[in-house]
């Protein structure tokens, strides 16, 4: 299931360009197929990966007609392709050509079990194929961020302004935050019935324990206090999807401007550092790329900079294949060490993820619709034709963000950032989500996710053998669940799912019928069958981040101006560089 991909799209000093929003996608000059078409090898910066956060970088860079910047990306053109720009069809992304289609290794506590890792294949990276829940994270967060980076300009209010540059207010209730940017941001376009039954869940538990209640309704998640329930913001302004390829890249490429390059189905392969180069530490001004694995190798040169944006996974594994990263773990693979840098690949965290699915007692859930070919179509042209109905919308409009009761937290280290920052999240979708079993034939299902936002178990990333290109994938270890302090906050969620479940909005009409897969609304009597189904129904929500972690500290990967450390003409602009100690959640962008 893809909720919601943590970004640097709205956080790196760059952000915001001021180019016009185009609704066509036009002649697109600058965009290369092959790097035999590409006019020169030598570029003012080249940004590694056209993603969430590299199509923001690479649009402001070239603002500037004065510098030439080279973006290249290993996926293909996300403009023909259909589900990346209508939200309901988000899921038929997962698994198809615009995914990189990773798996995990087998998890211990998941029953060795493999999940999915699914990473965005095509311009505009993840924020192509996610489902657009619009965040920004808890001031908590921010001002952690500036505290284990040492730079106040990481803390929420010096970061508020760059939020407001990237998007717009919600055209459905302009007075929530957001501010004058590229990206459309609504409330839901097509709410359902699900949606009032959380919201009003929400306030008569507000109402029953007043105004410190856990599950207290907010009418705007995005002012820094995320904590309570809400409807979703969503990246889906008249109703399509604003990927970064959307709002950033694509207008820039658009209006032909002539110093911006972008090279598809190429993948990075390693960093080259410069021939008769004068540096006391490593130099990096070069990249190789091909387009297969036994295919030709071509370099392309950086004037000033090398920007990688490929992810918490693809930045790691392309820092380590370049020779930047554990010195033990690199010469073990043969590979030639540039740097020692032991974090790399490191403090991997992902947001664990129960999926619960209920029977209900109501006709209006989105089942029929998905079960219906014909159906389908027919939505399918009403959104072609005016972008509205169930296809402009996304699975699910509602969700909350919860703190873990004080007693939970009684001697021990909060993961949360702060006071006014979740441990867990639930989201509810208005359909059977079929991402751990197949859609029913018949019936109506709510979907519920069930997610620890502040979870304190630790995984890596590693290379998976001697054969060094970006073409194998890496052994991406999660360790969900290594930390039992998780094992009990899902547990601590899903009771707090249960308890939602047993007011007015859902008794009434016996709108619960049961738990999929029991004969009763619960996940299980006793402790050790709840602990049986979490490791049955848990995958994750697909934020990996802390592989290139920043802060203050020489065993930082990189600097609070995201400089690899040991390095020049290296810096990271992704998730990889949330530095988790005290870990809540990250922002989220499209």
């Amino acid at each position: 299931m893809m909720m919601k991909f943590s970004s640097l799209l709205t956080t790196f000093v760059l952000l915001a360009p001021s180019v016009t929003f185009g609704t066509g996608t036009g002649s697109r000059v600058a965009l290369y197929n092959d790097p035999n078409d590409l006019p020169t090898e030598e570029y003012d910066f080249i940004v590694v990966g056209a993603g969430t956060a590299g199509n923001v970088i690479a649009t402001r860079l070239s603002e500037d007609p004065t510098r030439s910047v080279l973006v290249i990306e290993a996926g293909v053109d996300d403009t023909d392709v259909l589900p990346i720009h209508v939200p309901f069809l988000a899921f038929d992304n997962i698994g198809a050509k615009v995914d990189w289609n990773y798996t995990t290794v087998p998890q211990k506590e998941l029953n060795n079990r493999q999940i999915t890792v699914p990473r965005g294949f095509t311009l505009g990276g993840s924020s192509s194929i996610n489902l657009m829940i619009w965040t920004r994270g808890s001031r908590d967060l921010w001002d952690h961020y500036a505290n284990v980076t040492g730079d106040s300009g990481w803390s929420w209010d010096p970061m508020e302004k760059y939020w407001n540059k990237a998007s717009v207010p919600p055209p459905n209730d302009p007075t929530l935050s957001n501010g004058n940017g590229p990206l459309l941001v609504t409330l839901p376009n097509f709410p359902s019935e699900l949606d009032g039954k959380v919201i009003n869940a929400s306030k008569l538990l507000q109402q029953e324990n007043g105004a410190d209640s856990r599950f207290k309704y907010t009418v705007d998640i995005n002012t820094g206090d995320s904590l309570g329930f809400a409807y979703m913001q969503e990246l889906t302004g008249h109703g399509e999807r604003y990927s970064s390829a959307r709002g950033y890249l694509h207008p820039a490429l658009n209006s032909k401007r002539p110093n911006l390059y972008v090279l598809i189905q190429t993948r990075a392969t390693r960093l080259l550092q410069g021939m008769n180069v004068t540096s006391d530490i490593p130099y990096f001004n070069q990249v190789e790329v091909a387009q297969s694995a036994d295919g030709r190798r071509f370099k392309f040169r950086a004037r000033n900079e090398i920007i990688l944006s490929s992810g918490a996974i693809g930045t790691p594994q392309l820092l380590l294949l370049s020779g930047v990263g554990p010195k033990e773990e690199l010469e073990g693979l043969g590979i030639d060490v540039v740097a020692d840098r032991p974090a790399v690949g490191k403090n991997l965290r992902e947001h664990p993820m129960l999926i619960t699915i209920y029977e209900v007692n109501s006709t209006k859930t989105s089942d029929d619709v998905t079960r219906s070919p014909a159906l389908k179509q027919q939505l399918l042209e009403q959104w072609e034709n005016n972008r509205t109905g169930l296809f402009a919308n996304t699975a699910g409009s509602a969700l909350g963000f919860v703190r873990l009761p004080d007693d939970q937290l009684e001697g021990i280290q909060d993961s949360a950032s702060g006071p006014n920052a979740p441990h867990v999240e639930l989201l509810y979708a208005d359909s059977f989500l079929p991402v751990l079993g197949k859609q029913p034939a018949t019936g109506n299902y709510i979907t519920v996710a069930n997610i620890v936002v502040a979870p304190k178990s630790v995984g890596s990333l590693t290379l998976e053998s001697t054969h060094g290109d970006t073409f194998t994938q890496p052994l991406i270890d999660y360790n969900i669940y290594g930390d039992s302090f998780d094992v009990q906050a899902m547990l601590q969620v899903a009771n707090d799912s249960e308890t939602f479940f047993s007011t007015a909005p859902w008794t009434e009409d016996n709108f619960i019928v049961s738990l999929v897969g029991r004969n009763s609304t619960s996940i299980g009597a006793t402790e050790e069958e709840r602990i049986a189904f979490l490791k049955d129904n848990t995958i994750t929500i697909f934020h990996p981040v802390g592989t290139a972690s920043m802060g203050s500290k020489d065993e930082d990967v990189t600097d609070a101006r995201l400089r690899v450390r040991g390095l020049k003409g290296v810096r990271v602009v992704d998730a990889s560089v949330f530095r988790i100690s005290r870990l809540s959640r990250p922002p989220t962008g499209p």
